[in-house]
């Protein structure tokens, strides 16, 4: 996500209503656009990214392989293949597989609240970190993960809890 661009604000359909800085966005609790991307090798092994001990929300957990804000003027799909091209240096063809709406709690008291679409990619090939976004990440099966977020649920994003709920099932297939 450009720190200058302004994202995608947009009400309680996802009908857009204009563009807003981030941090005007989060301190008016403004409805956000958020494209997220899973990565699987053909093996079957998801890539979860580290986030960066330095990124501002969320810093060293775990999240999908890639994702952000939905810049103003952009698509979810546009903002999907941007977002894998800056944070792991890849790009691939990419299907839609789950859509949702959902409540963003853990910053701060007010819960905030996004729309995502969500995507899914096959990619084999080696990836390259931004630093400033991804600290590196770990390729696991989806049992793996299940494991993973019931022993260790304080290892990931919060929002990853809901968006691996709506999206686990078409991961297996």
């Amino acid at each position: 996500m450009s720190e200058y661009k302004p994202v995608t604000v947009v009400d309680t359909d996802d009908n857009p209503l204009g563009g807003m800085s981030f941090s005007d966005a989060l301190a008016t609790r403004a409805i956000r656009r958020l494209a997220k991307v899973f990565i699987r090798r053909s093996s079957g092994e998801l890539f979860l990214q580290k986030r960066s001990e330095t990124i501002a929300l969320y810093p060293g957990v775990l999240d999908q392989s890639a994702g952000g804000h939905v810049d103003w003027g952009d698509s979810y799909e546009e903002t999907a293949h941007k977002e894998l091209r800056e944070e792991l240096g890849i790009d691939t063809e990419l299907y839609e597989i789950a859509y949702l709406y959902a409540e963003e709690k853990g910053i701060g008291n007010p819960s905030l609240y996004t729309w995502s679409k969500i995507y899914l990619g096959t990619y084999d090939g080696d990836l390259t970190y931004a630093p400033e976004e991804v600290a590196g990440g770990e390729w696991l099966l989806v049992a793996e993960i299940d494991e993973r977020l019931r022993t260790d649920p304080d290892a990931f994003v919060p929002a990853f809890h809901e968006v691996w709920r709506v999206s686990r099932d078409a991961l297996l297939s």
